[in-house]
């Protein structure tokens, strides 16, 4: 009994420790007071009345007022505003017919007023994050019903912190260059054309099928492991041709200090004794390396002859498409001066392919860079309209809003929300830089060499608003479960 009591203590004394150190966790977070619990109201006393009497109380009742509130919504915590962009501050309020705003750094107690005396319904503030704000990570809005010096009624603000960050700019472009017009030399001078204009581009897009077509029996071979892949020749005059072109190629980004996604170029693997030459994209560093291919899920050519058209579900015509999916990815570059960006490689037809996009879901990239042969959508007038402020061309419907919001953006969180298009096409020679959230680019230029934008690299969130309020109310229900148990052991250790 002894031991047993022992044992007991030492349990007791364990359950306290991990309750002190709860608290202590809970106490280091920080704590925003909630807003006052209304009172109940005082319970009429008991008396007989008249029917009539009741009808009217009831009557008085739902005329009475009811008890004014202030809720803000958002931000209200985790979320990073990127200054010189706009955002909605909102707020749900009843019975209050005007409002003042403002922001508060609690990091030098400062605060700023930036709307007063505006309407409180519909509940809805757009703010634009001024140049002259600090960057910081301990920002509250504030919305009050009037100023604090006349003694507010109502107020409310930001149940956590939310940040306030400079943009993260990255410069891209894609080659405008003819599928008539392909050749190493007029990819080398459009390239070196952007270069001298813009030599602080980070990332190139070229179009589908630039070293593809006529290369399909003289294909290079690209050997991957990890992140570095190697070029060799199949042996041909062609196939040397093509390993210096890209060599050369790799030399521009690793110079200029430019990633670059060449697309496309004729890759072969050899597959159950078929030699089979992808339709393939190189992601190369701007470092000169290249850390990734993309091949096209939907084309390839064989050697000998095997009509996957007429056998689609074949072994090796599976085969084949599985080894294309396998390279279906998103990949990790940095810009110029360090910054981080994703972006996902996609090829002409693929961009509805519910295999394809299926391996991609969850990626988060900020930027798909698209090579085609010759697209449906014209990106390059999207992109215009959009700088503009003109009306959209009627295939931002179908294209842009049904297939890449849809299908990329909402449905499979391929791309964030905020995320970007580049895309080269080579059919008519043109070029495209979409915002998925229709955002204008912070410089454009359209040349008949490239398309070229400043762009805003797509911010992550932070974790929920109210986090910390439910970790504390959990804490507090586990609390709950082991003082239950201290009581039973307590009471076992009596018996």
């Amino acid at each position: 009994m002894k031991n047993l009591k022992l044992f007991y203590g030492a349990l007791i004394v364990v359950v306290l420790v991990i309750i002190g150190a709860g608290l202590f966790i809970v106490s280091k977070r920080p704590i925003t007071p909630p807003p006052p619990i209304p009172q109940p109201e005082p319970q009429p006393e008991t008396k007989n009345i008249e029917v009539s009497d009741r009808m009217s109380e009831i009557a008085a009742e739902s005329s009475a007022p009811s008890a004014p509130f202030i809720k803000v919504i958002s931000p209200n915590g985790g979320e990073k505003l990127e200054i010189g962009k706009s955002y909605d501050i909102t707020w749900q309020s009843q019975s209050i017919e005007t409002v003042f705003i403002r922001w508060i750094n609690y990091t030098d107690n400062s605060y700023v007023y930036i709307a007063s005396n505006i309407p409180a319904q519909p509940g809805k503030f757009s703010w634009l994050v001024p140049n002259n704000i600090k960057t910081g990570d301990r920002y509250k809005i504030e919305v009050i019903e009037s100023l604090p010096e006349i003694a507010p009624i109502d107020r409310d603000m930001s149940d956590n912190y939310f940040s306030i960050i400079q943009p993260r700019i990255l410069s891209v472009a894609a080659i405008k260059i003819k599928q008539s017009q392909y050749s190493l030399y007029n990819l080398e001078n459009k390239i070196n054309n952007l270069l001298q204009k813009h030599s602080e581009v980070d990332l190139i897009v070229t179009p589908e099928y630039l070293f593809y077509t006529g290369y399909e029996n003289d294909p290079v071979i690209v050997s991957c492991a990890g992140s570095v892949c190697g070029l060799t020749s199949t042996g041909t005059a062609k196939s040397n041709f093509l390993k210096s072109a890209i060599g050369k190629i790799q030399n521009i980004a690793f110079n200029k200090k430019v990633n670059i996604v060449l697309g496309t170029v004729a890759e072969r693997e050899k597959i159950q004794n078929i030699n089979v030459s992808f339709n393939t994209q190189l992601i190369i560093d701007k470092n000169g390396k290249i850390i990734g291919k993309k091949r096209k899920t939907i084309e390839w050519f064989t050697s000998p002859y095997y009509n996957c058209t007429a056998n689609p579900n074949s072994s090796v015509c599976i085969s084949i498409k599985n080894s294309a999916l396998q390279t279906s990815k998103m990949f990790s570059l940095i810009s110029r001066n360090g910054t981080n960006f994703k972006i996902v490689p996609l090829i002409c037809g693929e961009r509805s392919k519910a295999d394809f996009l299926n391996l991609l879901i969850n990626s988060k990239a900020d930027i798909i860079t698209n090579s085609e042969r010759e697209g449906d959508c014209n990106y390059e007038q999207i992109t215009q309209a959009i700088q503009n402020g003109a009306r959209l061309p009627s295939c931002w419907t179908w294209m842009i809003q049904d297939i890449f919001i849809k299908k990329w953006v909402n449905e499979r969180n391929i791309i964030k929300q905020n995320g970007y298009l580049v895309s080269s096409e080579g059919g008519s020679g043109i070029g495209g830089i979409i915002n998925f959230s229709q955002e204008k680019l912070n410089q454009l230029e359209v040349t008949n060499d490239y398309i070229y934008g400043k762009i805003n690299i797509p911010q992550d969130s932070l974790v929920s608003s109210r986090e910390s309020g439910i970790i504390c109310n959990q804490i507090a229900s586990i609390y709950n479960i082991v003082l239950v148990i201290i009581g039973k052991i307590v009471e076992l250790m009596g018996k």
